[in-house]
Parts: structure tokens; C-alpha cells; sequence
């Protein structure tokens, strides 16, 4: 069996998390929006799928998906807009039902009259 590798690295990956986390509409370069969407273009499924991990192993999936899908949207690429819906559709669904469940704890904290903090953030959005 061969083994496939993906073309974009570990490094590779960081970087791309890294960029599109500290994106902004207003303090980046427009060479380096150019850039950042060719970058994104560039992607394989396998590609998209190691950025993925990366980004949930840092809680940071919605922030850097979030921009992933403007400029995949903004450069017209339905595929990776697509890839980026869908896992931001998995991520949110995630969310909703941790969130559920938080409630519920709290809740049964507050009804024994226990107060309760909780710090923990989801995703930090």
C-alpha cells in the first residue's frame, strides 16, 4: 500500500492557522490578502483536513475557519468554501451541544445552591 502524504506540512499548516488567525481587513497588506487566497486555492482535501486539526488541537477552529471561508468566498472557490461550511457547521454543532450540557450542570449547581464560575471558553468566539 502507498502511503500518501499531505502536501502541506506541519509547518505549513501552523503558518496558514497563524495567518489567518491574525488577518484583518484592516492592517493587511493587499500582496499579502493575494497572497493568503492563493495559499488557500492551493489546498488538497488532506491539506484542509491537517489545518483542521491543527486548528481544533488549538480551540481556535471558528476564528480561523471563519476567515478561511470569507476569502475562499471572496475569491469565488466553491470547494473550499464548501470544506470550511462544513466544518464550521460540525464545529458550531459541537458547541451547541457542550453548551447544552453546561447549562444543565449550572443549573443543577444553582437548584443545591452551590455557586458555580465557569472559565473554560468554547473556541474562544
Amino acid at each position: 500500500m502507498r502511503k500518501t502524504e499531505s502536501a502541506t506540512p506541519p509547518r505549513d499548516a501552523l503558518m496558514l492557522i497563524s495567518q489567518l488567525l491574525f488577518f484583518s481587513e484592516n492592517t493587511t497588506a493587499a500582496s499579502a490578502k493575494e497572497k493568503l487566497k492563493a495559499q488557500i486555492a492551493s489546498l488538497r482535501r488532506g491539506d484542509f483536513d491537517s489545518l483542521v486539526a491543527l486548528a481544533q488541537s488549538h480551540h481556535v477552529i471558528v476564528r480561523g475557519l471563519e476567515v478561511f471561508l470569507d476569502l475562499a468566498r471572496e475569491a469565488r472557490d466553491v470547494e473550499r468554501m464548501n470544506w470550511a461550511n462544513s466544518a464550521l457547521s460540525a464545529e458550531r454543532s459541537r458547541i451547541a451541544v457542550a453548551t447544552h450540557f453546561l447549562h444543565e450542570i449550572c443549573a443543577a449547581f444553582q437548584e443545591s445552591q452551590l455557586n458555580v464560575m465557569v472559565i473554560k471558553s468554547l473556541d474562544h468566539w
